[in-house]
């Protein structure tokens, strides 16, 4: 009893002590979780509305235009001066999607790997939140089936995107879009690497942003979908973050001897090199 207890204590010393825990916390997480929850709930009202708006931007192709019974060769694409989101900010959003999709987060786990060995073992903890944020939402969507907003009359009251209850893997691409899995995956990404580099932990969260503005942008989703993603990504990371359920685990995981030593900044130290008179 006494050395579990020991065991205990030095686990919750060296949680407090690491640079690591100074940045995202469980109980930070898990708040922000609920709050997120809460704001899908209210963004309800204004799905429709926003979403008309998305729609409204979009240039109308000629399928379009022949399915609404007009006449394709009177179709012309909206003037560029009559945009409402440049084209510069279009690209950067679609660039920023790979935050938020599994590939992406693999590329950058592979490349971080080689770059900052010290710090390979938290990366694990990081990789996992991503993708375990991820599957999470993924599992919801079998749960809860919701037309997306490119395939819903938004005429409509917005409750009747809600189209079943346990679809399970009968439902379609088109009618998975709540929670939003891109979204949940960023977000679990920007904790995971805000926790490992605290230096940039906002600019990961604004990354995640991105995704949420281009899940928006691209018509694949509501708002409250997104809001609902992010939540769930916060829910989860907290799972792993330190005072986490799981957090245990992975501490005496990266403590393993066989492991190098952690980097305990933001980026590796740079080697010193011989130059010449030095």
């Amino acid at each position: 009893m006494n050395a579990e207890s020991n065991r205990n204590r030095e686990f919750e010393k060296n949680e407090k002590d690491s640079d690591f825990s100074k940045t995202w916390k469980a109980k930070t997480a898990l708040c922000a979780g609920g709050v997120l929850l809460l704001m899908a709930a209210v963004a309800l009202a204004v799905d429709a509305p926003l979403a008309r708006w998305f729609q409204a931007e979009q240039t109308s192709s000629p399928s379009e235009i022949s399915s609404e019974g007009g006449d394709i060769s009177s179709a012309q694409p909206p003037k560029a001066a009559d945009r409402k989101i440049p084209g510069e900010i279009k690209r950067v959003l679609t660039w920023a999607e790979g935050f938020g999709h599994a590939l992406g987060v693999l590329l950058v786990s592979v490349l971080l790997y080689q770059l900052d060995p010290g710090n390979r073992r938290r990366l694990g903890r990081a990789l996992c939140m991503a993708l375990a944020s991820g599957l999470a939402a993924d599992g919801l969507k079998l749960l809860v089936a919701r037309t997306r907003p490119r395939a819903f009359d938004l005429s409509q009251p917005i409750l009747d995107s809600f189209t079943s209850i346990l679809p399970g893997w009968a439902v379609r691409s088109s009618e998975q879009s709540f929670p939003s899995g891109h979204v949940a995956t960023a977000v679990g990404w920007a904790l995971g690497l805000g926790w490992v580099y605290p230096g940039g932990r906002w600019t990961f969260v604004f990354l995640a942003f991105l995704v949420l503005c281009q899940r928006l942008e691209a018509h694949a989703h509501f708002l409250s979908d997104c809001l609902a993603g992010a939540a769930v990504g916060c829910l989860v990371s907290s799972l792993f973050l330190p005072g986490g359920r799981l957090s245990r685990a992975f501490h005496t995981w990266e403590s393993s001897s066989r492991w190098p030593p952690p980097s305990t900044g933001a980026s590796s130290k740079p080697c010193k090199e011989n130059l010449p008179g030095g």
